[in-house]
């Protein structure tokens, strides 16, 4: 029958190794996990991906609307900027290229793009997204 060493707080405190005795190993003959305990590791590891991918959607779609809202106030910083800059300046008589054309490249840095696939336009001069 193997045997196993003993743990060390099974040592006699002598600090000599003359007086170690083997203890016998109570599940040295078990071949592994059972076909049940692994396939309830796996029923597990299948409860949790079925419950964190919805979440994980969720939290991504989320986050693409919270950039489309924060594109819009950007679009509208930079229209209440362009009014201030001269005070002739109307955006409800510009269509959403004219003022695109406008504010692109003078005071805001590129146009951003909607994570959602839609557009933003002009609508009574504010900017709101179009489409998704």
């Amino acid at each position: 029958m193997p045997v196993c060493l003993p743990r060390l707080y099974d040592r006699p405190n002598s600090g000599s190794d003359k007086g170690k005795s083997a203890i016998p190993c109570a599940n040295w003959g078990r071949g592994g996990f059972s076909l049940v305990e692994v396939m309830m590791v796996l029923v597990i590891i299948m409860v949790l991906t079925a419950i964190a991918i919805p979440l994980y959607d969720t939290v991504q779609q989320s986050a693409r609307d919270r950039a489309d809202v924060a594109n819009m106030r950007i679009l509208n910083g930079a229209t209440h900027q362009w009014m201030m800059k001269h005070e002739d300046n109307d955006p409800s008589g510009h269509t959403t290229e004219s003022l695109r054309q406008e504010i692109e490249n003078r005071l805001i840095e590129g146009w951003p793009e909607s994570p959602n696939g839609g557009t933003y336009v002009l609508e009574d001069g504010k900017w709101q997204m179009q489409g998704e």
